[in-house]
């Protein structure tokens, strides 16, 4: 169709509930504002982590180029152009998850090259990917351009435009930057395709699985020695990886912490923590020759992981059980169901951290960060039918004072 001259409707009617009028040769049709006509053959190329000899940059430049052409030509799309293309254009969904799983993450950026002309290419092309994303998950951009959102809903959906690997990719690069526009985008998406929610629960219940092939490298072997130091850097990128994107998404998409909580997968990675972080750190610490990576970048990414093991844990119980209890009046003054779900949140509080009481390096670090005292004072104040247990425990306090002095490091 790009020989055509489309006549197409000023309304505020939503475009997949508009036909756009058509004369080619002469001949008037009417088709789809939304079809695979509007849609041009494209190639794309994929963006690529670039290259630290600088004789190898300059390829690498002109490829980004041709990406950052590409991204502004669908940019300027249209508004129905741009849904029919990224509809029915599969190359640009391929190119899309490529570009998002590789563009550098917040703690990667001290990774990249140190040529001007390269960081600059890296940051075109994460901020034209930005406002790609942006726009594939508003369904309304003004009154002339929108979509209904049932239709909206079910484009991005059943045509794979967002999934949770995509989702959680791109809470990982542009959570820190872009926090609450994304916040905005995802709250939409959830809302309107609850669809998302199911998919996010099996996520989620996937978690334990790729926990455990960890702890099998790691686990055992005598507190991590018989790992090469090529092997220890894998494994710490793979953990940090996936620890600081469940991290950007809850950051990102608080409600997303239920999950989380209903599952028993916080207490799951207290273990992990306690089982696998001890032994990476004691392998770390016993290289003495290593020189790529140096050892300085290997213990940055396993502090960074260590604070998102346990910042994923704190975004979930901090939604799912401390802000209702800061927040609501206490639960006995509450009346009906909104005092048993106050008590909810006291007991879901208490039942999490009581699991995780075994896990003691967990808890050594976690406390550090979040004392557990003031939480618990907070439960009691919002939940006073729980005082007994949250007092006294085994003879002595619930939150157990040794564990302000258990942490001096692993070694």
């Amino acid at each position: 169709m790009a020989k055509t001259r489309p006549i197409i409707p000023e309304s505020a009617t939503p475009i997949d509930k508009l036909k756009i009028t058509i004369n080619k040769g002469g001949v008037i049709t009417e088709v789809d504002a939304i079809h695979a006509g509007w849609a041009e053959p494209r190639e794309y190329v994929p963006f690529s982590w670039p290259p630290d000899e600088p004789v190898e940059q300059a390829g690498w430049l002109a490829g980004v180029e041709l990406l950052i052409e590409d991204l502004h030509w669908l940019l300027r799309r249209p508004y129905h152009r741009f849904w029919s293309q990224v509809v029915y254009d599969l190359a640009l969904a391929e190119c899309l998850s490529t570009t998002l799983e590789t563009l550098p993450r917040p703690h990667e950026l001290a990774l990249l090259p140190a040529s001007p002309a390269v960081r600059q290419a890296v940051q075109q092309v994460a901020l034209l990917v930005l406002k790609l994303a942006l726009r594939m998950a508003t369904y309304k951009e003004s009154k002339e351009n929108q979509l209904s959102p049932a239709l909206f809903a079910q484009l991005v959906y059943d045509n794979y435009l967002w999934d949770m690997a995509r989702l959680m990719d791109l809470c990982a690069v542009y959570s820190v930057s872009n926090c609450q526009l994304l916040s905005r985008q995802l709250e939409s998406l959830f809302t309107h395709q609850p669809a998302y929610v199911q998919d996010l629960q099996l996520t989620v219940l996937e978690l334990p699985q790729l926990l455990g092939r960890v702890e099998e490298r790691v686990a055992g072997t005598e507190l991590g020695k018989s790992l090469s130091w090529t092997e220890l850097w894998d494994v710490v990128q793979y953990v940090t990886d996936l620890a600081t994107s469940l991290d950007a998404f809850l950051r990102v998409y608080p409600a997303g912490s239920v999950p989380f909580r209903e599952t028993g997968v916080l207490v799951r990675i207290a273990s992990f923590y306690d089982t696998v972080i001890p032994r990476l750190w004691r392998r770390l610490e016993a290289e003495t020759q290593a020189e790529v990576p140096p050892p300085a970048e290997v213990r940055r990414h396993l502090l960074l992981c260590r604070a998102a093991l346990i910042s994923v844990v704190r975004r979930a119980l901090e939604y799912c059980c401390l802000e209702p209890l800061r927040e609501e009046q206490t639960a006995t003054e509450a009346v009906g169901r909104n005092r048993e779900r106050l008590l909810d949140c006291g007991e879901r509080y208490l039942e999490v951290m009581t699991e995780c009481l075994a896990e003691q390096h967990f808890m050594a670090d976690y406390h550090l960060q979040h004392p557990v005292n003031e939480d618990v004072l907070t439960v009691r104040q919002g939940c006073p039918d729980l005082y007994p247990f949250t007092e006294r425990r085994g003879g002595g306090r619930w939150w157990g004072g040794p564990y302000t002095a258990l942490y001096t490091g692993y070694g």
